[in-house]
């Protein structure tokens, strides 16, 4: 399996698996969710449960690298237009 965390910004994250595929996940309170609505897949915060909810979602480095900025920076806005 060999995931791995290439870069994190609360609550996302930029996963890798072995074969070099990447994909943007969520995680919060011990879980990860997939970003794809609204068939959003949830597990256990493993290895295991990142490979499950990014099944799927698998993306190259540089399209998966996209995402995760525009995610961390639509939550970055979202967080400071509420607090």
């Amino acid at each position: 399996m060999g995931i791995r965390i290439v870069h994190e910004a609360e609550p996302y994250r930029m996963i890798a698996d072995a074969l070099g595929r990447c994909a943007v996940i969520e995680a919060r309170n011990g879980r990860v969710y997939s970003l794809d609505c609204p068939d959003r897949r949830e597990a256990d915060d493993t290895p295991e449960g990142m490979a499950l909810v990014a099944a799927g979602a698998w993306r190259s480095h540089e399209q998966a690298a996209e995402r995760f900025l525009f995610m961390a920076r639509g939550e970055k806005h979202y967080a400071e237009t509420l607090w």
